[in-house]
């Protein structure tokens, strides 16, 4: 998958590729997160701007030389909000790209899924002006 998602970038010529996850309804046990990440992506697309589906996917690939110019803000959760404001406000060319995406089944997400989205939200809002 590596190899796909490094050819589109080059051949397309973009500067960041975002895994857009694919639910897998027989492993989907917090439908909460699901909800909360359709609320997240509309937000983002009405106070920022841009054409993300999955703004809180980690999977991503990125030109060297465009995470160079980011100068981090945040390190908790609310990273991948700040890389996708960062991509829309300085207008970098980026796609989506379909990855199957089921939970995690051995080990415990870290995620708490009101404190750390409100904290995504805070910083979406924070960072709209």
């Amino acid at each position: 998958m590596y190899n796909v998602h490094k050819k589109k970038i080059i051949n397309d010529n973009l500067d960041m590729l975002v895994g857009k996850r694919v639910y897998d309804k027989r492993y989907l046990k917090r439908i909460d997160r699901k909800f909360a990440n359709k609320i997240f992506n509309n937000l983002f697309k009405l106070i920022i701007g841009g054409t993300f589906e999955d703004i809180c996917s980690g999977y991503r690939f990125m030109k060297v030389e465009k995470f160079k110019e980011l100068k981090f803000l945040t390190n908790n959760f609310e990273i991948e909000t700040e890389i996708n404001i960062f991509c829309v406000k300085k207008k970098l060319k980026y796609c989506e790209h379909e990855i199957n995406y089921r939970e995690r089944v051995i080990s415990k997400s870290k995620l708490k899924t009101f404190s750390d989205g409100f904290k995504i939200l805070f910083f979406l809002f924070k960072n709209s002006i």
